[in-house]
């Protein structure tokens, strides 16, 4: 899946920074993996699934918890989380996989990986030309270029989309749009204030260690979970979630 500016598999460094060991601890991904699921059941995603780049298996390990039946790929040398290890191919090019392999798939699942690619139709279209029987994508993308930051160009971004941008995408690749909103509102003003002062952004992601930290981040992600469900769906924030249904 080549780029041809950036390299789109992330370095073990990065890997470490963003998804260390009990990384679904964290607020953040336990709000977004409940957000992705939430969507997954809304919209009776078929199965059997495939998320390419996955990376060490996070997402993957949430939904498997969940019945739910994924395989991952990514593109990256790196190490799978043991639990999920038997469904997950490292150091692989998933456009490079055979066709019995990439035939069996009937839902396609990208999170925060568009940002990544350089020219992402172009990817989506090879996509749907190696995997022809996913009928539908679920996705999430980091929102709003007006916070782009440090963190943005440690991973190797391109950029950060707005709900227009996920409408062209779905354009240029045959798709309708299902649904699609923000998510994490109240994450954006706070985004919006480290930029006015030109502030940087903390590149590691630290899960919790002790009883107290962890019952801090099961609060906060309960809060994004209510926001998720009450706030309205154009109000900004550092997230976009979308359902993409090809024609």
């Amino acid at each position: 899946m080549n780029t041809n500016n950036k390299d789109t598999a992330f370095s073990e460094d990065q890997f470490n920074s963003v998804f260390p060991e009990n990384i679904n601890k964290h607020y953040w991904n336990r709000a977004r993996n409940y957000i992705i699921k939430s969507y997954f059941q809304q919209f009776n995603f078929p199965q059997p699934c495939i998320e390419i780049g996955c990376g060490r298996g996070s997402v993957i390990a949430y939904l498997a918890k969940h019945h739910i039946h994924i395989q991952g790929v990514d593109i990256a040398d790196t190490k799978a989380y043991p639990e999920v290890a038997a469904q997950i191919k490292t150091n692989t090019d998933a456009l490079l996989l055979d066709d019995a392999f990439t035939h069996q798939f009937k839902s396609l699942l990208l999170f925060d990986v568009l940002e990544h690619i350089e020219d992402p139709d172009a990817f989506l279209n090879a996509i749907f030309k190696k995997y022809p029987n996913v009928e539908q994508i679920l996705l999430t993308v980091p929102a709003r270029m007006e916070i782009w930051s440090n963190f943005d160009e440690y991973l190797n971004h391109f950029r950060r989309y707005d709900l227009n941008m996920i409408e062209s995408t779905a354009n240029a690749t045959g798709c309708r749009i299902l649904a699609r909103q923000y998510a994490f509102h109240s994450l954006y003003p706070f985004a919006r204030a480290l930029k006015a002062m030109r502030k940087e952004r903390n590149t590691e992601m630290n899960p919790p260690k002790s009883l107290i930290s962890n019952l801090f981040h099961k609060v906060v992600a309960t809060y994004f979970r209510a926001e998720y469900k009450l706030f309205p769906k154009k109000w900004k924030g550092t997230t976009v979630i979308a359902v993409l249904q090809r024609k």
